[in-house]
């Protein structure tokens, strides 16, 4: 509707949602190729030592 009506202030913020989902999506597929590879436990236990090592870093 928004590429029908000439809306390009509609039509900008619907790509952006669009490229962010999609974003989104391969960073979530990377991690559960991640969670398959390494198993859930392991994951969860490297996500919270990276988690940990970036707050004693600051």
């Amino acid at each position: 509707m928004a590429f029908e009506k000439d809306d390009v202030a509609t039509r900008n913020m619907i790509e952006d949602f669009v490229a962010d989902d999609a974003e989104h999506y391969r960073m979530v597929m990377k991690h559960l190729g991640i969670i398959e590879r390494m198993g859930y436990d392991n994951y969860l236990l490297e996500m919270l030592n990276i988690g940990c090592n970036k707050t004693q870093s600051v």
